[in-house]
């Protein structure tokens, strides 16, 4: 008896007198509440039991989903994507030089001025200690620039000042297997060497350990998003319905919702759905944001009866029949949108939005199935204490803003657009960026190494596109004279290519002419026309000596003449000329033999000196006929071939490592790497290799490779791929998205105009969302926007974005059944504003903890996310979108 006092002296303090209110003209339906009734106490409790059931068999599973999840990135790409066929073949032909991924051991040098070679003997000491200390199986490749010159070239920087130790990995990226490893190699280099303390300092980076990283960052950011967002819904609830019981109810119930749809995902992908790891950051803010909007939703319209005096049980069934629809419609605009992303040719998103679309599927389960049981079963308690009516000047603002815009719908719709343009006018130019460094979490290991990578080494040369050629298996292969000559041409047409650094090939192992060049004909004739103008420097020395020579002669013999003259005239002077004559006779004889003796020596230069001059006019004739043969039309081509035997090839063996480092084994398959002039995943680096890829076309038949088929690969390649499938699934699937939301809207609202009017204010808060991230980064928040960043945003803004016009919209055709249209705008408008505005800033709050993820991709999506949902709380909903359907309204009516 006393209970019963008890309770109603409650329910009179909490609803007043029944018989002093009006009845409803709902009430003889809902006191006539059977107990099959989905809000009698006994459907309650079965609802309850089945989500008890539900709850543990979703705690069973949840903890499988990191087990489930698709974490390799080649799984992403279509089976007939190019890179993903380029990679399997350059895996199967080049065992060696590709892994499924590595490690990168970078060894920064601690004095600023000594070279990172002065400590060869630590670091062969520390690949050897690698080598060791790692098993077999998980590491096929540890390279150091020890091992061999040709690597030392590429693994040691140019400034000298650091090295790499590249470990190639048996296991894919972000695989638990990789991630072993990547901590086993941690431990290691924790250890010091026999030697000692190293003369450099040691950081890992490599696509291992972002995987490692990537995956932890997700890990430890959805278990902080999800505390975050448990304390900001508690504390929402509280601040609006001052009603402990009333918070608890809706944070049981989205828990409950989280665990089963993280059971029900796990289970689907037990079943082969495919699951991207990437989409558990989204799920739990997804549930409690989308949740705690419906619970909101559901929890104003029972209070809404409970102050009109209605039971429980009535209160319950009024707000899940009226707000049923239009929460059932906003979690069907979610969950389309979502499922339409499983259609995406790229797997990151079609194994997303599925799982996703299960979770909000049953999140609207729990809120029209548990929640109501739950406050069914809570009865008056569930607002317990009452609530003081709301302040004067909450009361007065909504009234006010409903007023306003109803007086003066064109210079509210004008007046708002003119805030949003600007920022909806840049997201129109915002270009997405697919640099790497947006993928590190920032602080993580894998980030600072990659920061000490870049201080010494270029990343396009760390990162090379590389070209596969492969010939038939009927082919003779790449070891010939003649197969050698073409992948030599092909080698010095790469390196002028415009965009292209440096290439690394069979016949340019160190990146560098000098291998094979010195054997074409081009490079012997002119070995042959140097020597020809060192003959012809010589003849010409020589016919200048013979002359000067033959001159000396000259003035000899006219020296002798003389002394011929002086004999004769001292004959005749002297005594000894009259009584020896014979004396002067014998010295004028021998003058006379010495001239006739020069005489002939002069007349044998002077023919010397004639020959010495036809043998460099000759000469000059030769070499000028040789540049002349280099300067024809055509002969370039003819020049620039090998001039090699098969002696030539058997007796290098600087080419035999060439061949077998860039050859396959079976001789059918040789690659090329190409370092770039800009960096791997710039927009001028993908067009290099579109370029690339049109001009193998034509260029390998004009090289005799007529049958031969060739790859590209690398993350130039990738991102050329990628940048394709983005652009291709969000020309398809965001007007499929958008089509299947217009359509859920005109099936709810009745008509075509007002869905007109919400979707097109859906994709100006998209565009002005896109817009404010493209200032956070040219601000210095991020390198760039992440190019998964629009896609994701598109999806989740047009689908969340739909929920709070059809909120305000579906309040305005109820109220349209009392009244004209403006009046019911402005009745819907005030009744709708607090709670709306309270889900608004809630599923903003809870898309904002994303930031604690430290992943950029993650943290763009959430604050593109919040930025629209808070454009759509504060500017769409209240002004632009009633202001809109008014002027629409009565341009219908004239």
């Amino acid at each position: 008896m006393c209970r019963r006092a008890w309770l109603w002296g409650l329910r009179l303090a909490l609803c007043g007198r029944p018989e002093a209110r009006l009845p409803s003209r709902n009430e003889g339906e809902l006191a006539r509440e059977g107990p099959g009734s989905p809000t009698s106490k006994r459907a309650a409790v079965f609802t309850l039991a089945g989500w008890g059931a539900a709850l543990a068999a979703g705690l069973a599973l949840a903890p499988q989903l990191p087990a489930v999840s698709v974490t390799d990135p080649v799984r992403f790409f279509p089976a007939q994507a190019k890179s993903r066929i380029a990679t399997a073949r350059l895996s199967e032909l080049f065992p060696g030089a590709e892994a499924a991924s590595q490690i990168v051991v970078v060894c920064e040098s601690v004095d600023p001025v000594s070279s990172i070679l002065a400590a060869r003997e630590e670091l062969s000491a520390l690949a050897a200690k690698l080598r060791q200390g790692l098993e077999p199986g998980a590491v096929s490749a540890v390279l150091a620039p020890t091992d061999d010159p040709v690597l030392e070239g590429r693994l040691v920087s140019q400034d000298g000042r650091a090295a790499l130790i590249v470990l190639r990995l048996a296991a894919g990226f972000a695989s638990e297997e990789a991630s072993t490893v990547v901590g086993e190699v941690e431990h290691i280099l924790s250890q010091p060497l026999a030697s000692g303390r190293p003369a450099f300092r040691i950081e890992i980076t490599g696509d291992a350990t972002l995987g490692r990283d990537y995956l932890r960052a997700i890990e430890e950011g959805t278990r902080r998003s999800a505390l975050a967002t448990v304390m900001l819904v508690a504390l929402t609830l509280l601040l609006v319905y001052r009603a402990p019981l009333a918070a608890g109810v809706s944070l049981a119930t989205l828990a409950s919702a989280i665990a089963v749809a993280s059971g029900a995902v796990v289970l689907a992908a037990k079943l082969g759905l495919p699951v991207a790891f990437q989409s558990r950051g989204f799920l739990v803010a997804l549930v409690w944001g989308v949740g705690t909007d419906y619970s909101l939703l559901l929890f104003a319209r029972a209070r809404e009866e409970v102050v009109q005096g209605l039971s429980p049980a009535e209160c319950v069934a009024k707000a899940r029949r009226e707000s049923g629809p239009v929460v059932v419609t906003s979690a069907l605009a979610v969950v389309l949108a979502c499922a339409l992303m499983g259609f995406a040719r790229f797997g990151l998103f079609a194994f997303s939005g599925p799982a996703l679309a299960i979770a909000v599927a049953v999140t609207l389960a729990a809120v029209l199935g548990l929640l109501p049981a739950l406050m069914r079963l809570c009865g008056f308690l569930l607002f317990w204490p009452r609530a003081v009516a709301r302040r004067r000047h909450l009361e007065r603002l909504w009234p006010a803003i409903a007023r306003f815009v109803v007086r003066r719908p064109l210079p509210v719709l004008l007046g708002s657009f003119a805030a949003v343009a600007p920022l909806a006018w840049l997201g129109l130019s915002t270009i997405p960026s697919f640099e790497l460094e947006l993928d590190f979490p920032k602080g993580s290991v894998s980030e600072q190494g990659f920061a000490a990578l870049v201080r010494h080494f270029d990343p396009a040369q760390v990162s090379p596109l590389t070209v596969m050629l492969e010939l038939p298996a009927s082919d003779p292969g790449l070891r010939t004279t003649g197969a050698l000559d073409g992948l030599y041409q092909l080698t010095e047409l790469l390196a002028g290519e415009p965009g292209i650094a440096k290439v690394w090939s069979v016949t340019r192992p160190t990146g560098e002419p000098g291998l094979l060049s010195r054997a074409t004909l081009r490079s012997q004739l002119a070995a042959l026309s140097q020597g020809l103008g060192q003959a012809r420097d010589g003849a010409g020395s020589l016919a200048s000596g013979l002359e000067q020579a033959r001159r000396e002669l000259e003035r000899g013999r006219s020296e002798i003449s003389a002394k011929k003259g002086e004999l004769e005239a001292e004959q005749k002077r002297s005594l000894l000329g009259a009584f020896a004559p014979e004396r002067f006779e014998a010295a004028r004889r021998d003058l006379d033999e010495l001239d006739d003796e020069l005489g002939r020596l002069d007349r044998g230069l002077g023919d010397a000196v004639q020959g010495a001059l036809v043998l460099e006019a000759g000469v000059a004739e030769g070499r000028a006929r040789l540049d002349a043969l280099g300067r024809a039309p055509g002969s370039s081509r003819l020049l620039d071939r090998l001039a090699l035997t098969p002696e030539d090839l058997a007796g290098s063996p600087e080419l035999e490592r060439a061949l077998s480092h860039y050859l396959s084994q079976d001789s059918h398959a040789a690659r090329f790497e190409l370092q770039l002039t800009a960096p791997p995943n710039a927009p001028a680096s993908v067009a290099t290799a579109a370029r690339l890829e049109s001009a193998l076309v034509t260029l390998l038949p004009a090289l005799s490779f007529h049958d031969a088929r060739f790859y590209l690969s690398g993350p130039t390649a990738i991102t050329r791929d990628l940048a394709g499938y983005t652009r291709d699934d969000m020309a398809r699937l965001d007007h499929w998205i958008v089509a299947g939301v217009f359509a859920l809207l005109v099936a709810l609202l009745r008509g075509a105009t007002a869905p007109v009017a919400i979707t097109a204010l859906i994709l100006l808060s998209y565009f002005a969302s896109l817009g404010a991230l493209q200032l956070l980064t040219d601000a210095g928040f991020w390198a760039g926007i992440d190019w998964k960043v629009p896609f994701f945003l598109f999806v989740l803004l047009v689908a969340i974005g739909a929920d709070y016009g059809v909120f305000l919209l579906g309040r305005v055709r109820e109220e349209q059944r009392r009244d004209s249209f403006e009046a019911a705008l402005a009745r819907a408008l005030e009744l709708t504003g607090p709670v709306v505005t309270s889900c608004g800033l809630v599923l903003a709050g809870t898309f904002a903890t994303l930031v604690l993820s430290r992943i950029a991709f993650l943290e763009q999506v959430g604050i593109g996310i919040t930025i629209g949902v808070l454009l759509d709380t504060c500017v769409v909903r209240p002004l632009l979108l009633p202001a809109a359907a008014l002027l629409l309204e009565r341009w219908r009516w004239g």
